[in-house]
């Protein structure tokens, strides 16, 4: 009989914990945690690239594998396990770039596990960077979840705070597309 899944949010909460490594949410299971139910397919983890490999040995000891990575993301296929597992996706920054976006970091709910994902604009900064890349937009994934982040946190779209996240982190597509979806043309 194979083994069960780990709950993946509860054992990165323990690792974390257990070995001093910070760690952040990010991805559709961060906007879960903020209210907006969608389904998501991965879970999505945020980590210093000086602490990838120390992260690596933990996921690897949950019995997930190692897909590939890139200078900035890393894949994990899940454990072989009796019940489907999430398979990981790790984004990876500077130590900088991980201390921004802990700045006004807010811990929210993982079912029975508490963990600390990015402040809503410091989410949707990530979600405007990822829409960079054309085959991402298309998917149409980010748009809503903005959006719904938007309702959900009370941001002003109109805003000095969000109108900057868009100008530094939107290239002119993904800006057209949010401020039609907000309609701000």
């Amino acid at each position: 009989m194979k083994p069960s899944p780990p709950d993946i949010f509860a054992a990165v909460a323990e690792a974390s914990a257990r070995q001093g490594l910070p760690v952040l949410v990010i991805g559709g299971h961060a906007v879960n945690a903020y209210g907006y139910l969608r389904t998501t397919l991965d879970a999505d983890f945020l980590v210093c690239t000086d602490d990838f490999a120390a992260w690596r040995q933990v996921f690897e000891s949950f019995g997930y594998r190692w897909q590939g990575q890139t200078e900035a993301f890393a894949k994990l296929d899940p454990p072989d396990t009796e019940t489907p597992a999430l398979p990981v996706d790790i984004m990876l920054v500077s130590r900088e770039t991980f201390l921004k976006l802990t700045d006004g970091q807010r811990e929210l709910e993982f079912g029975p596990t508490r963990l600390r994902v990015p402040q809503p604009l410091h989410l949707i900064a990530l979600k405007l960077h990822a829409m960079k890349n054309d085959e991402r937009r298309r998917l149409g994934k980010d748009l809503p979840d903005i959006l719904q982040l938007i309702r959900l946190c009370g941001i002003d779209p109109a805003g000095v705070e969000f109108r900057r996240i868009v100008e530094r982190y939107a290239n002119p597509q993904t800006r057209a597309l949010l401020d039609a979806a907000l309609d701000l043309n």
